[in-house]
């Protein structure tokens, strides 16, 4: 494989053998590869050799397996090269009739040892598609959430601010007079922010000592 042009015959001609040995002889030890499959990701040959294995004996040997390669561009320096296009694999599940197609775009990144192009990284992905509308909707019922969490609300209702015990001791604000639950809200009207009385030194807004410290304090 003298050119990168070479390494895509042989990529082909591998595919279509279901020769997974020639396959693997295209990639690097150390190559990473980013598939559109889970795992998705295999870190060198050795593991992407059983995703291959696997691949290759889903198909029946019956010489109908074929491999296409579209819009393929190359870019090529002395040692590197970098292929990607759009490539069309086609098969025959063993043990049925069942013909299957898996259309990929991908990326392979090449280098050259002495005179054999490898491949160093490879990432295919598969297109995604979905109904902008649905999309919408979905974010406008985010924000509709995000807003209604907004009213003074840390986590879920606000019976998830609740803290037991006498005058919230260790509570959400510290030691101090006993309050309603409800009015130790993150977020609220003023009145829930105050932070009453002697007691809630040590607290989340610090020391205030005696008196009402209204939610301006944390302006200054």
């Amino acid at each position: 494989m003298s050119t990168p042009r070479e390494f895509i015959d042989a990529y082909i001609n591998a595919y279509e053998a279901l020769d997974v040995e020639a396959f693997l002889a295209l990639y690097a030890d150390d190559a990473r590869v980013f598939d559109s499959a889970e795992p998705a990701e295999y870190p060198d040959k050795a593991a992407w050799r059983g995703q291959v294995v696997g691949w290759f004996s889903s198909l029946e040997r019956n010489g109908e397996a074929e491999c296409d390669f579209e819009d393929v561009e190359i870019i090529e320096t002395a040692e590197l090269a970098v292929v990607n296009g759009h490539i069309e694999y086609e098969g025959t599940i063993v043990g049925t009739d069942e013909e299957v197609e898996l259309e990929s775009r991908a990326t392979f990144v090449l280098q050259k040892f002495d005179d054999q192009w490898l491949i160093i990284h490879e990432h295919t992905s598969i297109p995604v598609e979905f109904d902008e509308d649905d999309f919408d909707d979905e974010f406008d019922e985010g924000e509709e959430e995000g807003a209604e969490a907004g009213e003074g609300k840390l986590l879920g209702d606000q019976g998830d601010l609740d803290v037991e015990g006498e005058g919230h001791r260790s509570g959400l604000l510290g030691e101090g007079e006993s309050h309603h639950p409800h009015h130790h809200k993150l977020l609220g009207d003023e009145d829930s922010m105050k932070v009453t009385g002697e007691g809630h030194r040590g607290g989340l807004f610090g020391d205030h000592g005696d008196g009402d410290k209204p939610t301006e304090a944390l302006n200054q």
